[in-house]
């Protein structure tokens, strides 16, 4: 039981929806077993966190005075998670005004009931166009057509002439928003781990596009433009994308306005452009605070994507934006899920920035409460740990930590080969740093080889304290 599924969807449920569930498995037209509601209540009074399960307890209180039996904990497992998937489903379907108005119409269709189904067809139409963009915008009114035609295939035949322009002419919307939305992700991909596909039908129609215009939708126009840009890096269409965003967000739900930024984003660390007078972390920064001003930065739960989080404090922090760091974190603190990795993040982020602040003793508090979960995230906190040690004068334990650290990297190089090695030659060069402590030839040796060498993550600060040190001799 405690490695089934259906603890980790529980986890999620809000205390609405766990409410809701309550109510949903005690409905006989769901569930029959009481024992699944007898599971529940138990589940939601003992274990709030649903995932520190303990089968034995569970099982007395279910079955008291009974020898455990496996087989029927994995049967109300299995009949606990079917439950779990019904009523997200559920959950889902009901709260699709669309999806209920469509399937009235499959069921109407069948009944002969001509009058009452073209009424309730036309009134889910209207209700269509007149709702926000989203993913499934055109393929909504697409799918309302196909039920339409389905219908006077019935019943008029004749009648489908006179739709058949608006049609034919959604198809084509349709079939392009998808491609764009497709096609932009591929570039990315494919600039990104350099990649390459087959782009001959995509660049048909980008050209079709362009010849016959659908931009009198304006999502269609912003994807076109995001094409644009992810392919040519085209100065001019970011800001179009930018332009026409400002203009039309309150008519685009919030999925869509989020996938745009995430694009202009990761547009940004990829290609990191030339925009004129301002440079390409100021973009991010206005970029990212622009997300997080609008609320984009959250899931559909309202919980905090954790990347987003990540990348906008490491910006902030590098640039030196302490106080608006602190008050990121803060602001999302309350918003984070339940897993694990979210406060490790956060203990990381806390760490830094007390490392900018000088307090390197209060940051090593905060490393020491991060989880090693997360291989990159303790890798990185691994080599600030050295460097709060070095600040604090503890020089007599850093050889050690060094040892430790350069194994760590060696059973970890797989997890990403460049940071592995950044932070190996971080590592060996702290080391030659502390053994040429007292000899000022070799650390003028070692100074000259850092300023020559590319740049990697630790390497100004390497050669600020192997400044500070021959000031000193």
């Amino acid at each position: 039981m405690k490695n089934s599924k259906f603890p980790k969807i529980l986890q999620t449920l809000t205390i609405e929806e766990l409410k809701s569930f309550s109510k949903f498995i005690k409905s006989p037209y769901f569930n029959t077993n009481k024992t699944i509601i007898k599971l529940f209540e138990y589940l939601k009074k003992h274990n709030k966190d649903f995932l520190n399960i303990n089968e034995a307890k569970i099982y007395n209180y279910l079955y008291p005075g009974k020898a455990i039996d496996k087989k029927r904990i994995r049967d109300l497992s299995s009949e606990m998670l079917t439950l779990c998937e019904l009523f997200i489903s559920h959950e889902s379907f009901g709260r699709n005004e669309f999806d209920i108005d469509l399937h009235l119409l499959k069921g109407l269709n069948p009944r002969n009931l001509q009058s009452i189904f073209m009424n309730r067809y036309n009134l889910t139409l209207d209700k269509a166009k007149s709702g926000k963009f989203d993913y499934d915008y055109f393929l909504r009114i697409m799918t309302l057509h196909k039920e339409l035609f389905r219908f006077y295939n019935t019943n008029n035949f004749e009648s489908s002439s006179k739709v058949i322009n608006p049609v034919i002419n959604n198809v084509y919307k349709t079939i392009s928003f998808e491609l764009l939305r497709c096609s932009f992700s591929l570039e990315i991909v494919s600039k990104q781990f350099n990649i390459h596909y087959d782009q001959r039908f995509l660049n048909g129609i980008m050209n079709l596009l362009k010849k016959y215009s659908f931009f009198d939708e304006p999502i269609v126009e912003i994807y076109f433009q995001l094409n644009i840009l992810i392919r040519n890096q085209n100065s001019s269409s970011y800001e179009k994308v930018l332009r026409l965003y400002d203009k039309n967000k309150m008519f685009l739900k919030i999925e869509i306005r989020k996938e745009i930024f995430v694009t202009l984003v990761n547009y940004l660390y990829i290609f990191k452009p030339n925009l004129g007078k301002i440079g390409y972390k100021d973009e991010l920064y206005k970029t990212y605070t622009k997300m997080f001003t609008e609320n984009l930065h959250l899931d559909n739960n309202g919980y905090v994507i954790l990347n987003l989080l990540h990348n906008f404090t490491d910006l902030l922090i590098t640039q030196n934006k302490i106080q608006e760091a602190e008050s990121v974190i803060e602001a999302c603190v309350n918003n984070l899920g339940f897993e694990c990795l979210n406060y490790d993040t956060i203990n990381y982020f806390y760490g830094r920035i007390n490392m900018k602040k000088g307090n390197f003793e209060l940051a090593l508090d905060f490393f020491d409460k991060v989880s090693n979960k997360d291989l990159l995230l303790s890798l990185d906190k691994k080599k600030i740990q050295l460097i709060c040690y070095y600040e604090l004068g503890q020089i007599d334990i850093i050889s050690q930590k060094i040892i430790t650290f350069m194994k760590y990297i060696t059973r970890n190089t797989d997890v990403n080969e460049d940071l592995a090695k950044e932070s190996k030659y971080f590592a060996e060069n702290l080391e030659m740093l502390l053994q040429s402590y007292e000899k000022k030839s070799f650390l003028i040796e070692l100074n000259n080889k850092l300023n020559n060498h590319d740049r990697f993550t630790g390497r100004a600060w390497l050669i600020e304290k192997i400044n500070e040190r021959l000031k000193e001799l």
